[in-house]
């Protein structure tokens, strides 16, 4: 206290004018220093990092501490040195700093389900509706549990596990199954036509018996899952096409097992002529060998229809006709110890396209491309004498046909026009197919073919 006081008593000296003339001169001259200094302290700054300013005696960049309470997590300054950085310093793991503390980005994603509102018992997934599981009916409406099978099951429908569901290719209603249309092959996209191809592949799996063979002329029955493999494939194919879904019959499913036991018990080869001295002869075999598409050595019935549409051995290419056949709605496999019976006489379905070519405009996968390509209609000009030009889009270059041949129509079947390329086609090719004199008087008809790998 005492020492304060003594500094205190310190005597000053009074300031002339002229003292204070010189000290307002120095004011003066440290101000204008000062604004001298200003711009380029500044632009210094502007290059600084974001919280930091420029130091002119230091030359550096001085980075002030966040606050705790501060939003901002990210530090732009060195945690080893203070807070300091140097202009141009790079970060401890490497790279220049940031011209700016990054933020992220805005979350612009909208859900393919936002807005979507299903109906009772029903879900979103990717934008649509579907039910839940063991439910059935319209998504969009309401979805309800399936009646049981007291009985036999409506038009297009398979009892499955004391069920009644729909077929592939039916949609549920109130008072059944309604048979869905079918989209124009040309217009599909790739995914929509490899999604069609991969869902719900056949497999060995499902119990082949519902009731099974007592003895060697006993004709059995198979199971529902097991004969719905065969129809899902047979719509499969015929989708692919452009051409509407089949559903099963009894009374088909009854004629072509028969035809499968008589066969396999006979075993002497393929014919559609079953007579009485045939072992296990009935009626019903020969009825179902009469009306169906036949065939040895079939894994599965489902297996079948895979080998019926590349009729690899059979010029006429009949089995892939009656497959392809428009008409077709519902259908009946049997099997019996690799013998196949395939019912193709039904032509109570209302289809009638302008053509069915295989393989069809579009998007097709080069795994369901099997033998031959053909291009049947009943309204076109095709005879023994109408020209195919194939060219191949992606080569530039036109490919060659062989094995050419014309096979004449029936009140089952229209007529058809098939061809081998001289060149195996690939996927990732696309193909111009030109047939001439298709709609007469020199009108072609000329469409596209893009072969994919699904």
């Amino acid at each position: 206290m005492m020492e304060m006081t003594s500094r205190l008593a310190i005597p000053r000296k009074k300031r002339t004018s002229r003292s204070i003339a010189g000290y307002l001169t120095a004011i003066i001259a440290v101000v204008l220093l000062t604004g001298c200094l200003t711009e380029p302290d500044q632009a210094h700054t502007d290059r600084c990092p974001p919280g930091a300013t420029y130091d002119s005696e230091t030359e550096r960049c001085i980075g002030s501490q966040p606050r705790p309470d501060a939003g901002d997590a990210h530090d732009t300054g060195d945690d080893h040195n203070g807070g300091e950085v140097d202009a141009g310093d790079s970060n401890p793991d490497g790279g220049a700093l940031p011209d700016a503390d990054p933020q992220p980005d805005a979350d612009t994603s909208i859900s393919p389900c936002d807005g979507v509102s299903c109906g009772n018992n029903a879900q979103c997934i990717d934008g649509d509706c579907v039910c839940d599981d063991g439910y059935v009916g319209d998504p969009d409406d309401r979805c309800f549990t399936p009646p049981p099978c007291d009985g036999e099951c409506a038009h297009g429908a398979t009892c499955i596990d004391d069920q009644c569901r729909c077929d592939p290719g039916f949609a549920t209603v109130a008072d059944g199954c309604e048979l869905l249309e079918v989209s124009d092959p040309a217009s599909r996209t790739l995914a929509e036509v490899c999604q069609k191809w991969n869902e719900d592949p056949w497999t060995l799996t499902h119990d082949k018996w519902a009731d099974e063979p007592q003895d060697q002329c006993d004709w059995g029955w198979l199971s529902e899952e097991y004969h719905l493999e065969a129809i899902r494939e047979t719509t499969r194919y015929r989708w692919l096409v452009g051409l509407p879904a089949v559903t099963a019959s009894d009374s088909a499913r009854t004629i072509t097992q028969a035809c499968a036991t008589t066969l396999a018990a006979e075993n002497s080869g393929l014919t559609h002529t079953i007579t009485e001295d045939f072992a296990c002869y009935t009626s019903e075999a020969a009825s179902g060998a009469g009306s169906s598409n036949i065939a040895s050595h079939s894994a599965s019935a489902a297996d079948t229809v895979r080998r019926y549409i590349e009729d690899w051995n059979t010029p006429s290419l009949g089995h892939r006709r009656w497959i392809f056949n428009p008409r077709m709605a519902q259908t009946g496999y049997g099997i019996r110890s690799g013998y196949s019976c395939n019912y193709a006489f039904d032509i109570s379905g209302p289809a009638n396209p302008e053509f069915t070519a295989y393989p069809a405009p579009g998007y097709f996968p080069r795994q369901a491309l099997h033998g031959k390509w053909s291009l049947a209609a009943s309204s076109l000009t095709l005879s023994s004498d109408t020209t195919v030009t194939i060219e191949n889009l992606t080569s530039g270059s036109t490919v060659s046909i062989h094995d050419f041949a014309h096979h004449a129509g029936s009140s089952f079947r229209p007529r058809m026009i098939s061809w081998r390329l001289s060149q195996a086609p690939q996927s990732g090719e696309s193909y111009r197919v030109i047939i001439g004199d298709a709609y007469g008087e020199g009108d072609d008809l000329v469409y596209e073919v893009d072969l994919i790998d699904c």
